[in-house]
């Protein structure tokens, strides 16, 4: 969905990565002050910290060349956030803690603060500033600990969103996590909207892979099993 556009009416979706833009001067600021258009935020789902292949799946995998890095979640969502002009960043959970004790929300947050002068390793957004990309991350993100699982952390985001006047709603994940997140995501949808009425997250919720699996496995390893619902 281009900036400044409403987004399609469907519950839920897959948002692609746009296709890599060449460096231009000046590089664009980044809105994060929507007027008309609806405002976004961004779920980042956590990893486990013992997690193998934590740092892949979180922050990317080195290219070779002009191809730049493969974008684990936090870049992936970096660049949904600037793309979409986001109003918020939830990192969650609080299921994993780090050895000095930081929970996994607070410390996957931590680590994109860190690596904020790291994001032009991946070509997509070098069409930003790192100030400018900087300046958006610090202004919009936030850590969730609070949350113990995937259903848990989709409805405490959802309660931030709420929180926050989000009208539509992102899922960012890895390519082998990225299911089942959208899954638990329309049933926390429908449950708050029977249970909590008008004071529920209503908007729409659109689901955004990173271009990471988990160590050694692909999408193609993911398998999705439907209720019986054919007539034949």
């Amino acid at each position: 969905t281009a900036p400044g556009k409403a987004g399609p009416p469907a519950l839920n979706g897959l948002k692609r990565r746009a296709s890599v833009v060449a460096v231009a001067e000046p590089s664009p600021a980044v809105d994060t002050e929507p007027r008309n258009r609806q405002r976004t935020g961004i779920l980042v789902h956590g990893c486990h910290l013992e997690a193998e292949d934590w740092e892949g799946i979180v922050w990317g995998h080195a290219g070779h060349g002009e191809e730049g890095w493969k974008m684990g979640r936090l870049p992936a969502a970096v660049l949904l956030a600037a793309e979409e002009s986001a109003a918020l960043l939830v990192l969650g959970t609080g299921a994993s803690k780090a050895p000095d004790g930081r929970l996994e929300g607070r410390f996957t947050l931590d680590t994109l603060l860190e690596r904020l002068d790291r994001l032009h390793d991946f070509p997509p957004l070098r069409r930003w500033g790192l100030v400018e990309l900087a300046t958006m991350v610090r202004k919009i993100s936030v850590a969730e600990t609070d949350s113990t699982n995937t259903t848990s952390e989709v409805r405490a985001a959802f309660s931030l969103f709420q929180q926050h006047k989000v009208s539509r709603g992102f899922l960012v994940s890895s390519p082998t996590h990225l299911p089942r997140c959208l899954a638990c995501a329309c049933e926390a949808h429908e449950q708050l909207d029977d249970a909590d009425g008008d004071g529920a997250f209503h908007g729409a919720v659109y689901a955004s892979p990173s271009e990471t699996c988990y160590e050694s496995y692909h999408a193609s390893d993911v398998v999705v099993v439907e209720p019986p619902h054919r007539g034949d």
